[in-house]
């Protein structure tokens, strides 16, 4: 449940990545992410836009709240088992103590924390701000859920490169991905296609496993 492990993932990703040489954009896909667009429509488009970072922020809500206690089991509490369930019922538990203790973990901290969609695509200076600075929020990470959605979202919050979000308003504008929370997995199907050759998004999640041979043919052979 995007444990401190996956945000770690991420972490030594841009720094493999920003370590090798220069490159204008780094995107961060997952495995049943897929492009919608052409490859030269794709370069085009991010060479308009140089010096934008696409990241999407869902509102304007401070999300300390989901750091501020220890959820040491966080990670676990979307598996579909009895063991989940009672993960979550001694996670509730734990909550509800921790707050009567008045237990902070950010008591000293006056960062803002944000959450947005996990996946991205940013410039070097970014990524290696990012790199640079994964330190400052790493301790944070530790003992919480979800952590993939907020550490690196907080961090491009709290400096100058908040400036330069794409929209910053609008998530998924923002960071050019094509969801969908209709599914009750997520997933687009073949009645989706026509949604996906219009929109003006560069990359979409998930595809449904039946239909997903027939929708990636469908988007290769009308990309625009």
């Amino acid at each position: 449940m995007g444990g401190v492990s996956q945000t770690k993932c991420v972490y030594e990703l841009l720094k493999r990545a920003t370590s090798d040489t220069y490159h204008d954009y780094y995107h961060l896909l997952v495995g049943v992410e897929f492009p919608l667009k052409t490859q030269n429509y794709i370069h085009s488009f991010f060479e308009e836009h140089f010096g934008k970072e696409f990241i999407g922020f869902d509102d304007s809500k401070n999300y300390s709240f989901r750091f501020k206690y220890f959820r040491p089991w966080g990670q676990y509490l979307r598996s579909n088992n009895i063991f989940q369930s009672i993960l979550y019922r001694v996670d509730v538990k734990l909550l509800d103590l921790q707050e009567k203790l008045g237990i902070n973990r950010l008591k000293y901290d006056e960062s803002y924390y944000k959450k947005g969609y996990a996946n991205f695509s940013i410039t070097q200076s970014l990524a290696n701000y990012l790199v640079s600075n994964f330190k400052k929020i790493k301790k944070s990470c530790r003992y919480t859920l979800c952590t993939d959605e907020m550490a690196f979202h907080t961090l491009v919050w709290n400096s100058k490169y908040r400036n330069n979000i794409f929209d910053i308003k609008n998530e998924y504008e923002s960071c050019m991905r094509l969801t969908t929370w209709v599914d009750r997995k997520n997933q687009f199907h073949k009645n989706d296609l026509p949604m996906l050759l219009k929109t003006n998004k560069l990359f979409a999640r998930k595809f449904d496993t039946e239909d997903a041979v027939d929708i990636i043919y469908e988007i290769i052979k009308n990309r625009q």
